[in-house]
């Protein structure tokens, strides 16, 4: 369903096909994954030198004693407002940031589905955001 910044989904699909030209380009940065990886450590460590000085929004660091790969760089906004503002402030100056994806339970084909209340999730839902994370090299 078209949106600036939402990816909504309003039926099945599946995609499990991987195309020559999507297996090259993954051998082709397997060779560079050490260099990959540094970058986007270095891309997570500017951005949460920054978020440490705000009011009201987090970035997700990772637990002690793990590694990350830091594929996605996530901040969680004390207020689902802020996060709403947020997300059409910096996509309005062509920042592509983008919110959790939905809970498949709030998807339209999966409505009829066994859930429980899920607040925890829901929480989450209205504050995470994720924001660049690609590494240039």
């Amino acid at each position: 369903v078209p949106h600036p910044w939402n990816f909504v989904h309003d039926e099945v699909g599946f995609n499990f096909r991987m195309p020559n030209l999507n297996a090259a380009l993954a051998c082709a940065q397997l060779e560079q994954l050490p260099a990959l990886l540094d970058s986007k450590r270095k891309i997570f460590e500017e951005y949460a030198a920054f978020f440490d000085q705000q009011e009201g929004v987090h970035i997700v660091k990772p637990a002690d004693g793990t590694t990350a790969n830091f594929w996605l760089n996530t901040i969680v906004f004390d207020k689902p407002e802020d996060k709403e503002s947020f997300l059409g402030f910096s996509n309005g100056n062509k920042v592509m940031t983008r919110p959790i994806w939905k809970l498949v339970s709030s998807l339209p084909m999966y409505a009829s589905c066994q859930r429980d209340g899920l607040e925890e999730c829901t929480y989450l839902e209205d504050r995470v955001v994720n924001i660049p994370s690609s590494p240039i090299l």
